[in-house]
């Protein structure tokens, strides 16, 4: 025989060995005058007194069974830290993607009718995953496969867990295809190992249902997260130059080369800081690496701050061997390294140019100068011997004519 159980003394330590015993994590909390609607049939227990460390809930002092002195407007209930749970999907790592919940034992897909920045902070305050950048609707992070559970989820943004949060009705939505809600975190640390396809999975509090605010959606530009996966190069001429490795739960592994090539090569470069990429050896070129490759068919734009915003396979996924390590060369640490070096060649050309052209000008005023002052002592020696002749012609004719 099933039945409810009335909340008379009823508190988290008696929540607590329920939700020990369902396998669903902490006691969040402990609601009762028929929080989640009147039970019906028989009322089976009163009076529950647990301690909160008891396998289970018949462990625990009651009234004995069928004996209380409530109706089911008193029945209790639980919430638990682990039910139903959440997932983001088809993202960059565990801290953005498509948000999915559970219910019932079925994952669904969350509509984006109402989804902004309110309900994007309480997904990544629930995941431990910072602050939220975005909340980006119309199927960003593509169609979730199942059918649609929640629609006008319509929270204040501080509520922690998306629970808590007013929506529609589960099941209840008008939506159809590409309009799956997602966020965009930041991510608590700079270590964070981010997944694509391996979901976080996360505690959501049952939802009370009412009819959510008519506020529509205000998404913002995304903005790229600020915590990826680490990520070095090996076995290279320096820290930017080598065999790509990418770090995940604590391992350290290769990148296949498959689909590799110079986009990829700039995103692992400025992730580093490492300046421009100047090449993406293929075929081990840095040697073949040793234990797991993490990561298979990496597919960059090139204009991403990190290579957690490609997309890829999933984690250990892949058909390559250590043949097929994927390099990176980059132009150095600094990342202006290059354009400085150009900047100096170029003011190098022009003062070198200037100089010269100065130098030419100068020799040609000073020939022009020269040839002035040739010109004018020319010039006055041939006035000085015609003056000098004409003297002398008169003296001698003036000679001449004396008696």
């Amino acid at each position: 025989m099933w039945g409810t159980v009335c909340d008379d003394l009823w508190d988290k330590n008696d929540a607590q060995v329920v939700c020990q015993q369902l396998g669903c994590g902490m006691a969040i909390s402990a609601p009762g005058e028929a929080y989640f609607d009147q039970g019906s049939g028989s009322i089976l227990l009163d009076d529950v007194q647990c301690s909160g460390t008891e396998a289970s809930l018949k462990l625990c002092p009651h009234a004995g069974w069928l004996t209380h002195s409530c109706g089911h407007g008193e029945d209790t209930g639980v919430i638990c830290s682990a039910w139903p749970q959440m997932q983001l999907m088809n993202g960059s790592g565990r801290c953005s993607g498509r948000v999915e919940v559970l219910y019932h034992g079925q994952w669904g897909r969350v509509c984006d009718d109402h989804w902004d920045m309110h309900e994007a902070d309480v997904v990544c305050r629930q995941l431990s995953c910072g602050r939220a950048l975005a909340a980006p609707t119309e199927a960003q992070f593509g169609e979730g496969k199942g059918e649609f559970l929640l629609d006008d989820v319509d929270c204040t943004g501080t509520e922690s867990f998306l629970g808590q949060c007013p929506h529609a009705g589960w099941h209840l939505h008008n939506c159809g295809a590409g309009e799956d809600a997602s966020v965009i975190c930041a991510a608590p640390s700079t270590s964070a190992v981010l997944d694509i396809n391996h979901p976080t999975m996360s505690p959501v509090l049952p939802v009370a249902d009412s009819a959510a605010a008519n506020r529509r959606a205000s998404v913002p530009g995304l903005s790229p997260p600020e915590a990826w996966p680490r990520l070095r190069l090996v076995n290279g001429t320096g820290r930017c130059s080598g065999r790509v490795e990418v770090s995940y739960q604590g391992t350290w592994g290769s990148v296949c080369d498959e689909g590799w090539g110079l986009p990829e090569a700039q995103v692992v470069c400025r992730q580093l800081g490492c300046g421009l990429a100047l090449s993406a050896p293929l075929g081990a070129h840095f040697g073949p690496g040793f234990g797991k490759i993490l990561l298979d068919n990496v597919h960059c734009t090139g204009t991403e701050s990190s290579l957690s915003l490609c997309t890829h396979d999933s984690w250990f996924t892949h058909n390559c061997s250590h043949e097929e390590d994927a390099g990176v060369i980059c132009s150095g640490e600094d990342p202006f390294a290059l354009s400085r070096i150009v900047i100096i060649i170029v003011f190098l050309i022009v003062f070198i140019t200037i100089f010269i052209i100065t130098t030419i000008i100068f020799i040609v005023i000073v020939i022009f100068i020269f040839i002035i002052i040739a010109t004018a002592i020319i010039i006055i020696v041939v006035i000085h011997l015609i003056f000098v002749s004409i003297v002398t012609t008169s003296t001698i004719t003036i000679k001449n004519q004396s008696p």
